[in-house]
């Protein structure tokens, strides 16, 4: 059976069971897109920063009792010239030795401050994908249910004369 054989209340029915698993990759896209924004929007306005994982090789100072949770560590990254790099870094929390975080580095390999900029435009790209993808989704679902309803409407429109006693004479 190719496409055209079928039936709009079998596209009907076959959309409504593929939904969940096109929401799913909807919101994957979506997910994806909005990160490579919001990188790329960083990448623009600090054309410096560079993303990288730092791994805490001793904690050197613990956070202090009522004051926000951060502590000084000494910890071992690469910069992005590929060049290995070992100081102090104030993580959030409270990291182990041998753990792992994200921190963001000047062209140098030197710690900085992580941007913010990327933030706005990820959920934009991220939103208008979702709102999209979404739009789309929604009016293909309404289309083929009308067209089944239509399809059903016509076959019971044949059958029910029948069925019913009325179309006998």
């Amino acid at each position: 059976m190719n496409i055209s054989d079928r039936s709009d209340t079998q596209r009907a029915a076959q959309l409504r069971r593929a939904t969940p698993v096109l929401v799913v990759v909807l919101v994957t896209v979506a997910l994806c897109i909005g990160h490579l924004a919001g990188v790329r929007a960083v990448q623009r306005e600090v054309p410096d920063a560079h993303s990288t994982v730092a791994t805490v090789l001793a904690v050197t100072a613990a956070p202090q009792p009522g004051g926000p949770v951060r502590s000084t560590v000494r910890a071992h990254w690469t910069g992005p010239d590929g060049r290995p790099h070992v100081g102090p870094l104030v993580l959030g929390g409270r990291p182990a030795p041998g753990e792992t975080r994200s921190i963001w580095t000047d062209r140098q390999g030197d710690p900085m401050a992580p941007p913010t900029e990327g933030n706005g435009p990820a959920l934009t790209a991220a939103a208008l994908v979702l709102l999209i993808g979404g739009g789309l989704l929604l009016r293909a679902r309404i289309v083929t249910s009308r067209r089944a309803g239509r399809e059903i409407g016509a076959e019971w429109a044949a059958l029910e004369p029948g069925w019913s006693g009325r179309g006998t004479a």
